[in-house]
């Protein structure tokens, strides 16, 4: 190999200059992806084995939300609130008035709705989250109308009939609308049943309840010859709109042919703040 670079030398310098600044180039170049000429570095050029290089710095945390639930409501109702960026110190509004922060994480509020004034219908207002990472905003229905439904069946499978029961009350109004349905299934016996909408607090104490309402079906032969035993009932109530107003959720009540035992029940269920368990229990549903 010597003997060959001392022929070059002597007959070919030009040449050998030319080799030797190859060599040199080879040693200080790589060839870029695209098969362009790059020039290395240790910072950038890594040999077999070397570790990956370090993934970019992940994105800045600022607030958001990504979501409201329920996304309607009353004053006093607890609603969640998911996002990101709730730092301490966060605040929420609904329609421009405070709202207290009951829990906080990073990723999530438990809000208590700020008073709301009256409102017809169900109008939407803004809900705005501030944080020391910014500001977000979602919306919010007004609605102070709680609806509730329930329905069960009497006798072995439904052999005696059934009956199904709903209502509407307005926390912001007082008023309570309910209907009441029952089907007769027997031959001979009629079904009455007794329906009540019972108001609970929010932490979870019997405040009130709907005067209960009766409904009675005949048997298949009285009947005749629709055959349709069908029979339902609706009423209006007015209840006292400062009980409403603290009213977080209800549930209605259907009994079987015990419309002054379940007065009763429930006048003693308010008088002695019994929990909405407890007064289920007394009437034997759980």
């Amino acid at each position: 190999m010597r003997s060959i670079f001392s022929t070059i030398r002597r007959s070919h310098p030009r040449a050998l200059a030319v080799l030797a600044l190859a060599v040199l180039s080879l040693g200080v170049a790589g060839l870029a992806p695209s098969g362009a000429l790059a020039i290395c570095n240790p910072l950038t050029c890594g040999g077999p084995g070397d570790p990956p290089p370090p993934p970019p710095p992940p994105a800045p945390v600022t607030t958001t939300i990504t979501g409201i639930s329920p996304g309607f409501g009353w004053t006093g109702d607890m609603v969640t609130i998911a996002g990101t960026g709730f730092t301490t110190g966060t605040t929420v509004t609904f329609n421009g008035i405070a709202a207290t922060i009951a829990s906080r994480t990073s990723t999530q509020l438990g809000v208590v709705v700020p008073p709301l004034p009256p409102v017809t219908g169900p109008p939407t207002v803004p809900v705005v989250v501030s944080s020391s990472l910014g500001t977000a905003s979602t919306s919010f229905t007004v609605s102070p109308t709680l609806h509730v439904n329930d329905g069960m069946t009497f006798g072995d499978q439904g052999a005696d009939g059934w009956t199904k029961g709903n209502a509407n009350v307005d926390r912001s109004s007082g008023f309570a609308v309910s209907q009441l349905i029952v089907g007769d299934t027997q031959w001979w016996w009629s079904l009455s049943v007794s329906m009540s909408t019972v108001l609970v607090d929010g932490s979870g104490t019997v405040i009130g309840f709907t005067t209960p309402l009766s409904v009675t079906s005949p048997g298949v032969f009285f009947a005749w010859p629709t055959g349709d035993t069908t029979r339902s009932t609706s009423f209006t109530e007015s209840l006292d709109p400062s009980m409403t107003a603290r009213v977080r959720s209800a549930r209605i009540l259907l009994t079987r042919d015990s419309n002054a035992e379940l007065l009763d029940t429930l006048a003693n269920a308010v008088a002695t703040g019994k929990s909405l368990l407890d007064l289920l229990s007394t009437l034997g549903i759980v």
